[in-house]
């Protein structure tokens, strides 16, 4: 796997994490008063892919969404493969 993809990869972490989100019928804001020192403008920038979330914040937001991070990145996997599929 390339390094291309798999940074391709962690930006769709973000969308992952906005449809899981959204899926939950939570708010930006919801979801970061569910962990510590994070910001809605944090959220925000992972969410749009403007930031790469580190392992760590991917672990505190899959706790918050109650979801396993191995099935956060997987939905991610699975964007980004939708989408290679979508530009051919």
């Amino acid at each position: 796997m390339s390094h291309r993809f798999r940074k391709l990869e962690l930006f769709q972490v973000g969308k992952a994490i906005k449809q899981v989100r959204e899926f939950r019928g939570l708010s930006q804001y919801n979801l970061c008063s569910k962990m510590s020192a994070k910001s809605k403008s944090f959220l925000s920038r992972i969410e749009n892919g403007r930031n790469l979330p580190s392992l760590q914040t991917i672990i505190d937001i899959s706790k918050a969404l109650q979801i396993r991070p191995h099935k956060l990145i997987h939905l991610a996997e699975r964007i980004t493969i939708e989408q290679r599929k979508a530009s051919r």
